[in-house]
C-alpha cells in the first residue's frame, strides 16, 4: 500500500503541473490575441509559450510514467518553473511601462501560482519518505 501511495503522489503532482503548463500556454495565446488590452508584445508572449509548452510535455510525460527517478524529474521541473518565473518577472519589469493593469495582474497571479507549485514540488522531491 505504501509503494502505491509513493507512486500515486508524484503522478498527481506531474498531472497538476502539466495541466497548469497547458493552461499557461493557452492563456498566453489568448493574451496575444488581445495584446492592446494586456500590453505585453505579442512576440514576447509567443516566446513565453515555448518553455510553457515544453514544461507541459515534460510533466505530462512523467505523469504517464513517473519512473524510478521521479524525484529528480520533479526537482528539474520545479527549478524550470522557477526559472520561467524569473524570466517572466524580468520581462514584466522590462515592459512595465506598456503593460496595462490587467497585464500586470495576470503575470503577478501566474507567477504566484507557479512559485507556490514549484516550492511544493521541491519539498516533495526532497522528501525521503
Amino acid at each position: 500500500m505504501n509503494s502505491k501511495k509513493t507512486v500515486l503522489q508524484p503522478k498527481l503532482i506531474f498531472l497538476v503541473d502539466g495541466i497548469g503548463a497547458v493552461l499557461t500556454t493557452c492563456f498566453l495565446f489568448i493574451l496575444s490575441l488581445f495584446e492592446p488590452f494586456f500590453g505585453m508584445p505579442r512576440y514576447i508572449l509567443y516566446l513565453l509559450m515555448i518553455p510553457a509548452g515544453l514544461l507541459a510535455i515534460c510533466s505530462l510525460s512523467r505523469y504517464r510514467r513517473p519512473g524510478v527517478n521521479w524525484r529528480w524529474h520533479l526537482r528539474f521541473i520545479a527549478i524550470a518553473n522557477l526559472l520561467y518565473c524569473l524570466v517572466t518577472a524580468c520581462l514584466v519589469i522590462n515592459f512595465f511601462e506598456q503593460l496595462t493593469g490587467w497585464g500586470i495582474a495576470y503575470f503577478i497571479v501566474e507567477m504566484m501560482i507557479v512559485v507556490i507549485l514549484a516550492v511544493f514540488e521541491l519539498r516533495i522531491s526532497g522528501n525521503n519518505s
